[in-house]
């Protein structure tokens, strides 16, 4: 499930992040524009869930095989 949904934020990240630096302004996939922003935005928010979630999964791992 982990490795799934790292490669659609990885997917993810080439359209929210980097795909949109080569297009032209005016452009909807824009970087400056309204829709690009609020993308990004919401990139970095299931980012930070994402490792957050496998943390908290393998560090409970790690501390459970300790007890």
């Amino acid at each position: 499930m982990f490795i799934g949904a790292g490669l659609l934020l990885s997917l993810n990240c080439w359209l929210v992040v980097i795909r949109p630096r080569r297009c032209a302004p005016g452009e909807i996939c824009h970087v400056d524009s309204p829709l690009m922003r609020v993308n990004r935005r919401v990139w970095w928010v299931s980012a930070v869930v994402y490792l957050i979630a496998v943390g908290l999964t393998y560090g409970a791992m790690f501390v459970l095989e300790r007890m």
